[in-house]
This record gives structure tokens, sequence and C-alpha cells, in this order.
């Protein structure tokens, strides 16, 4: 993990009343990462142009090993989109370190 950033949260408590709960939940499971020579390498094919140190979010329970978990969107909108949350999501349900009751949750909110 990004020692620098291992206390800044993406989203806050008071956020809970701007997003969803199920976005919520999604990004309390992430945390600031910088973008590092590792990424150019693996399934991030798109991004290999990314300059070290670019911002981006990684899974707080695996911290982006293995080269999946890492995201770095080239824009605010691009965090919009859906396929963003459904790809946060998808790492989440196959993560081996996210807790089983946080996949279950997670789980749950997308069905409602």
């Amino acid at each position: 993990p990004d020692k620098d950033n291992a206390d800044i949260k993406l989203v806050t408590t008071e956020d809970k009343y701007l997003i969803t709960n199920h976005l919520h939940l999604l990004m309390t499971q992430m945390e600031p990462c910088r973008f590092t020579e590792e990424d150019r390498s693996g399934g991030r094919s798109k991004i290999k142009t990314n300059q070290i140190g670019y911002p981006g979010i990684q899974c707080t329970h695996c911290s982006g090993k293995a080269g999946f978990g890492r995201y770095f969107p080239t824009s605010a909108h691009s965090l919009t989109l859906a396929n963003s949350d459904r790809n946060i999501y998808n790492h989440m349900m196959k993560c081996r370190r996210c807790p089983e009751d946080v996949k279950i949750e997670l789980n749950n909110q997308r069905e409602q």
C-alpha cells in the first residue's frame, strides 16, 4: 500500500447522503494509490502511457496485487460511468482478501 495515503479516505460518513449505499460501500473498500512501473505490464494495456505517480485507486484488501484491483481513471467523468462501479464490484467479488461479509452486503445492495 501507498504509505503516504494510508489515512486518506475516498468517502466519508457525510458522503452517504450524497451517493447510493452501494457506491459508498464500494468506495470504502478502495484507497488512493499512484501509478508505478509495474502497472505498465499485465492487464492494463490501455494505460501504459500514464506517468509514474499518476493518481488512482486500489483495493484496500489486496492493495492491487497480481495486477488487479487498481484503477486509474483519466477524468472525473470516467468515474461516473457505470462500468467503473461494475469493474470495482467485480473485483471485490473475486478478491480473495475481501471479507465475505463485505461481499454479501455489496451483493445485497446491488440487487436492491
